[in-house]
């Protein structure tokens, strides 16, 4: 079997996903077949960038709280993690909280009534 089939094969089953490839394994060949099935394909060096925008975003932002806000946490020494912990708490939780009530709500609506 060749290696556009294997992959292909490997992908068998999703619909509208994100598949990460290695640069060895992406082709265009690969790509075009994977639209048709709403795949997306995002390479290794893609995913890079990506962070490092996060984390030159994150530390501006830090800066910023840190000069708009000078007394915040005087005697911490760890005070950018502190500010990473809570933003991305701060980020997250209305995701995490609109996940936990659709899953509630999806199980209460196979519930018989009473």
């Amino acid at each position: 079997m060749g290696g556009l089939q294997r992959q292909i094969q490997l992908t068998e089953g999703l619909r509208g996903h994100n598949v990460t490839c290695d640069n060895f394994f992406t082709s265009y060949d690969l790509g075009r077949q994977l639209l048709k099935r709403k795949i997306t394909m995002l390479q290794k060096d893609d995913l890079v960038i990506f962070h490092n925008i996060i984390d030159v975003s994150s530390y501006n932002a830090f800066v910023i709280w840190r000069e708009i806000n000078p007394s915040w946490m005087p005697r911490k020494r760890n005070k950018r993690r502190e500010f990473l912990e809570q933003l991305g708490k701060t980020l997250v939780t209305p995701f995490t909280e609109r996940r936990e009530h659709l899953s509630i709500c999806s199980s209460c609506e196979s519930w018989p009534e009473g």
